[in-house]
């Protein structure tokens, strides 16, 4: 067990060390692979020829998924960055600002950046939301998602909703469980009537931190997190 806590304390908290490794065992991998082929034509050309298909079998369907990865990662980025254009840039961050935080909360929790990055690309549809309300609110969609078992899009929908209207906004969390007083409700309608929209979406925010703060971190799989990690490697090749 003293060998497994050691291995997810480091996955989580030092994977530069980890993917090191990684990179180390797939150079072993080749020269191993060199060594098999080696070998296959000494036993005989047929048995050479079979590895050799079962090889370019494999390595095209590792190819293959690696370019749809990347495919999807260029997809979300553009989305992302044609609403930010579309809306003049309303969510008041950059679409590198946004990238780096999906890639940070990536290395906390079992969202990739790119879903991350895809969710923003609604949020951020939402004219109202702005700065650390915009961030805040990506992480609250992933803890909501996280407790109750959505998927990301339908939870940034929500907490979208409830965050750029929250007169009206609030009743979408409401029917997903969470909670509002009738004194938060008043609260909200004045602050909103009174012009200050950022205190009522500070209340909504502060009633889903109460509710289901950290839960996407809680909730983190170690070795979900260096799968994502090794697929941005694979993006990248």
């Amino acid at each position: 067990m003293a060998i497994v806590g050691d291995l997810v304390a480091n996955l989580t908290a030092n994977p530069t060390g980890f993917l090191s490794g990684l990179n180390a065992a797939a150079r072993g991998l080749a020269g191993f692979a060199k060594q098999a082929a080696s070998s296959a034509v000494r036993v005989g050309g047929s048995m050479a020829a079979m590895a050799t298909g079962v090889g370019v079998v494999a390595a095209g369907a590792g190819m293959a998924a690696s370019i749809q990865a990347f495919r999807e990662s260029e997809q979300a980025g553009k989305k992302l960055d044609a609403v930010l254009a579309a809306t003049g840039g309303a969510a008041g961050l950059t679409g590198d600002e946004i990238r780096k935080l999906a890639g940070d909360l990536q290395a906390v929790t079992n969202y990739e950046d790119d879903a991350t990055i895809g969710a923003a690309g609604v949020l951020a549809t939402f004219t109202q939301i702005k700065g650390d309300t915009f961030k805040s609110a990506l992480m609250a969609a992933q803890d909501l998602s996280s407790v109750m078992g959505t998927d990301l899009q339908s939870s940034v929908v929500q907490v979208g909703k409830a965050l750029n209207d929250p007169i009206r906004g609030i009743t979408a969390l409401s029917r997903v469980g969470v909670s509002f007083s009738q004194e938060q409700k008043d609260q909200i309608k004045r602050l909103q009537e009174s012009g200050d929209l950022t205190g009522a979406q500070a209340v909504i925010l502060a009633e889903l931190q109460k509710e289901f703060g950290g839960a996407a971190r809680a909730m983190a799989d170690p070795l979900t997190i260096v799968g994502n990690q090794v697929g941005d490697i694979a993006e990248t090749f």
